[in-house]
């Protein structure tokens, strides 16, 4: 029995089959168990990293939201700190 590569993939034949892969002596079992694990396992992978992105996506999401609330605050202290030092700009010139 020997061990060939075929096409970026492993096969067992044993010595007389067929180059194509195509006799029946060729063991292509032990190809389809490798392709099915390893297709469980790529998939496994995927789940955890799409959980993972949408874990840190809704970590981010809320704080952007809590930055654009102290953003607000912040803006609101400004503007009363304005008024009570009797400043002469409105609203618009501090936003721009």
């Amino acid at each position: 029995m020997t061990r060939t590569l075929h096409k970026a993939r492993w096969s067992w034949t044993v010595r007389g089959a067929s180059e194509d892969g195509t006799s029946p002596t060729n063991c292509n079992i032990f190809h389809v168990q490798y392709c099915s694990r390893s297709l469980k396992a790529a998939e496994n992978l995927l789940q955890q990293l799409q959980e993972n992105f949408q874990a840190l996506t809704d970590k981010l999401t809320l704080r952007m939201d809590e930055m654009g609330e102290r953003i607000d605050d912040l803006e609101k202290h400004v503007t009363g700190l304005i008024v009570q030092a009797g400043i002469d700009h409105t609203s618009e010139e501090l936003t721009h």
